[in-house]
């Protein structure tokens, strides 16, 4: 392939990955197997339809996107998208995601058949996700940031004040700067039924369910900690860890008593 159709080129770039894919995949009942792809389906036509995005791949349960450039507003729009997959997928289909997003040279090259794309991005942004990430959130590299703004750890969507910055989705729900009570409520609820749904796998390995129950504890805490930072408290979702006897695990047990009003739109 010659320098003319080698075209490298600094890009902002995420790599996403949607959890759960494999076990819903060889495990899960007909519905829930139908939900997935349903969701699949109404990932891409939300992308293709709704959001800004510059550049995508999509292959099995994992999402590539990538921009133009690396200017501001590169980053904006590709930061917001994200933060819009990540409300979307969790609030229509019950579907964590998990991801990376750095600046680095993406090779772009034009074939007959599609567009091939290789990159140190892509192995950085994946590094993210698989080995940083860890809970169900996508991390944003400081080089990001520094792009953005330089000398600052903060931009739009996202938050810089845990261990690692990542795209703090929920400002996606909000209004004009204020929290949207539908979609948070909504958000509510979408959480809880996935909590609900993964208690009914803790037959699996504890290795396994510890893994399961970690993520959903990580939401659990940024869906609370949201609450608490916009005087939300109402919103919040009261739970509990206990052993279980029965199945000789730690289990999350969701404790709502007295949100009957919030949860019937009242």
């Amino acid at each position: 392939m010659s320098e003319s159709t080698n075209h490298n080129f600094e890009r902002i770039v995420a790599f996403i990955d949607i959890l759960g894919t494999s076990e819903t995949l060889m495990h899960g009942t007909e519905e829930q197997i139908n939900q997935y792809v349903r969701g699949i389906e109404g990932l891409y036509s939300k992308i293709r339809d709704d959001l800004p995005i510059e550049g995508l791949k999509m292959f099995s349960d994992n999402i590539l996107i990538y921009t133009d450039g690396t200017s501001a507003e590169n980053i904006e729009s590709l930061i917001e998208s994200v933060a819009s997959i990540q409300l979307y997928l969790l609030q229509e289909f019950g579907l964590f995601i998990r991801g990376g997003v750095v600046v680095g040279v993406l090779n772009h090259i034009p074939t007959d058949a599609d567009d091939f794309i290789v990159g140190k991005a892509i192995v950085d942004a994946h590094y993210l996700e698989s080995n940083v990430a860890i809970y169900p959130r996508v991390v944003v590299s400081k080089d990001v940031l520094e792009i953005y703004d330089a000398g600052s750890d903060s931009m739009p969507f996202v938050r810089g004040d845990w261990d690692v910055p990542f795209i703090d989705y929920l400002q996606y729900a909000e209004a004009d700067g204020f929290v949207d009570t539908k979609q948070l409520q909504a958000h509510r609820k979408a959480l809880i039924e996935h909590i609900e749904h993964d208690n009914k796998m803790v037959d699996c390995s504890p290795d396994r369910w510890d893994r399961i129950r970690n993520k959903d504890l990580w939401a659990l805490s940024y869906h609370n900690d949201y609450c608490k930072t916009n005087d939300m408290g109402e919103y919040s979702i009261n739970f509990i860890e206990e052993y279980s006897n029965d199945v000789q695990k730690i289990i999350i047990n969701i404790d709502d008593r007295g949100m009957e009003a919030i949860d019937s739109g009242f």
